[in-house]
């Protein structure tokens, strides 16, 4: 085996802290997905030859980049030269102030000298008129499945991995590997037949994998002059997952289209075809 691949909560690339096969999640029906066909992963802008090396190892045929235009374009992929590089953007940056009961006056923190975190502070203030991320981190995830321009991504995104003449495997990464490729990830692990118990399993993994990286923020927040514990734990919460965003997201498929394998067939668009070609190119 490959020793990279040993641990299956993390493959240890050089640039990356949340990169994984999803290779062994068991299905309700008692089927396995296939390793080494998909894998998820927070940005590959840093990869070094070794990193690229292993994509190449793999296989990798098809990467789907779900971050928004202006993050590919201020942090590109390192190329992969064994694969295409398909831009799918899953919009996440939504306008909430018509769902919100108040209205959203961010405070502008004149002592925050730091552009990176003056500019990052209007952020919080997106999803919840107090900055307070374990309102609006939900609100934001039960958003993304009623976006038209996420749901013809989703669609193109399903199209090209049901393509007959493509081999090898994928990769599904945004920034950070753990919202909108968490989105993406739930679609995909539900219309391969796994249940919700198992598309939180693995979608807490990422829990473990961002820890470092999440306290990490919130004290360098804290240096920066940001002293309000509410904003702190914001800046900490975004920076890893919690269980209340992946329900939110479930219950708004299930409001709005009744459940997520109906999103699946009447949003979009997958055939009973479609599921079982699927079945039968990822599961064992």
């Amino acid at each position: 085996m490959n020793p990279l691949l040993e641990n299956y909560k993390r493959i240890l690339l050089d640039g990356t802290i949340n990169t994984r096969d999803m290779g062994g999640i068991v299905t309700e029906d008692g089927h396995h997905l296939r390793k080494g066909l998909a894998f998820r992963s927070d940005t590959l802008n840093r990869l070094s030859p070794r990193d690229v090396a292993f994509w190449e190892s793999q296989n990798l045929r098809l990467i789907l980049d779900v971050r928004s235009p202006s993050e590919q374009e201020r942090f590109p992929d390192v190329e992969i030269p064994c694969a295409d590089h398909e831009i799918l953007t899953i919009q996440h940056e939504v306008d909430l102030d018509h769902i919100l009961q108040e209205p959203i006056h961010p405070k502008t923190y004149p002592d925050v000298k730091d552009p990176y975190w003056k500019n990052f502070l209007p952020f919080l203030y997106r999803y919840d008129p107090h900055g307070d991320m374990h309102q609006g981190f939900p609100r934001m995830y039960s958003m993304m499945p009623l976006d038209p321009v996420t749901q013809a991504h989703i669609h193109d995104a399903f199209s090209l991995l049901l393509n007959k003449d493509r081999e090898g495997a994928f990769v599904v990464h945004c920034k950070d590997g753990k919202d909108r490729t968490g989105f993406f990830c739930y679609l995909f692990l539900s219309a391969l037949g796994v249940s919700y118990e198992e598309v939180l399993r693995d979608y807490l993994i990422s829990r473990e994998n961002e820890e470092t990286r999440a306290r990490a923020m919130a004290k360098e927040a804290k240096e920066a002059g940001i002293d309000d514990p509410v904003l702190l734990e914001s800046i900490y919460w975004i920076n890893t997952v919690d269980e209340t965003n992946l329900a939110a997201l479930k219950a708004s498929l299930e409001r709005h289209y009744g459940s997520v394998q109906s999103y699946l067939r009447q949003i979009i668009g997958l055939s009973e075809e479609d599921l079982a070609q699927l079945r039968d190119r990822y599961l064992e």
